[in-house]
């Protein structure tokens, strides 16, 4: 193993201090192998990987351990950005002056990045509760066939066992359509479609073509490129 890439947003309490090493070490595996903790917000699992398939076809790695782990039941979403306030700090970008120049009190979340799109694709509500209302229906047939039952790892809380995420059990394109928007007061296309908020934690391993591993891969993937170039902002 030549290092592990762990992908994390919100790196405080028992996330904090590296956990792409900690969990590596806490697992019981060799010191001698390094590790580093990512952090591209939601894409950040996704970028562990890139990252990974990168040293490999750059030729200084041949096998890698990549995920991400976010373990949102003890640590809320967005806690890094609001433990700050107890030390006297507002949010990240309100404490920039380089950026309220630039972007002044714009709303930074995926809400209104979603808003934007909409906007600027001329996506209605219909279109994205049939897209969201497609996935969830996709997802719970997937689950209901078991065809996550060999990537999930059973946890036992308080005596039961929790086996399968936590998406929406009956999705109904009537009981959707009552619901209001998420953001804005009125005109807003967005409602909440988002997936559940879950504990999760995965991982993969990139190796080389040339790599010595004698145990046979559930599955191939080829990775010719990985780039991140995020569109201008007219906002």
């Amino acid at each position: 193993m030549d290092d592990v890439i762990l992908g994390c947003v919100d790196a405080i309490g028992g996330q904090a201090g590296n956990i792409g090493r900690q969990a590596w070490l806490a697992a019981g595996y060799p010191e001698e192998v390094p590790g580093v903790t990512v952090d591209r917000q939601c894409g950040s699992s996704q970028q562990a990987i890139s990252f990974g398939a990168q040293a490999i076809m750059s030729g200084t790695a041949e096998l890698i351990l990549a995920g991400g782990i976010q373990n949102m039941s003890q640590i809320p979403i967005a806690a890094a950005m609001e433990v700050g306030k107890q030390f006297g700090f507002t949010t990240p970008t309100a404490e920039s002056k380089g950026w309220q120049h630039r972007y002044g009190d714009e709303e930074i979340s995926q809400f209104r990045g979603a808003e934007l799109i909409a906007e600027r694709w001329n996506l209605s509500r219909e279109e994205m509760e049939r897209f969201a209302l497609s996935s969830h229906q996709r997802a719970l047939a997937a689950i209901r066939a078991g065809h996550f039952d060999n990537e999930i790892v059973t946890v036992q809380v308080d005596g039961l066992d929790f086996r399968i995420d936590e998406g929406r059990g009956r999705p109904r394109w009537r009981r959707w359509r009552r619901c209001r928007p998420c953001v804005r007061a009125a005109g807003s296309p967005l409602r909440w479609r988002a997936r559940s908020p879950t504990a999760p934690a995965r991982y993969c391993w990139p190796l080389s073509r040339r790599s010595k591993i004698t145990s046979s891969p559930r599955g191939l993937v080829c990775i010719t490129s990985a780039r991140e170039a995020p569109t201008r902002c007219s906002c």
